[in-house]
């Protein structure tokens, strides 16, 4: 699952929906914050509240539930 933080859905975003995911079986989050630009990865199997990894632009994402994928995290902020 991927969310976007913005101003109006940020406590939604960070608090109520990443409960109501781990609570539905959702095995990996990403909040994206674009402000500070990051990317907050949460893998519910291993902590239901802290991210198990904090990644920023010049860092390239992977994860375990899709082998071979990786990105860099520097590409999700690109504005055209």
């Amino acid at each position: 699952m991927v969310e976007i933080l913005s101003p109006k859905t940020r406590q939604l975003d960070l608090v109520n929906k990443k409960r109501v995911y781990a609570r539905l079986g959702v095995k990996e989050l990403w909040i994206i914050d674009p402000e500070p630009g990051t990317v907050a990865v949460y893998r519910f199997e291993q902590s239901q509240v802290d991210a198990v990894e904090v990644l920023f632009p010049s860092d390239t994402i992977t994860t375990p539930l899709l082998p071979g994928f990786s990105i860099r995290a520097a590409s999700i902020f690109r504005r055209p």
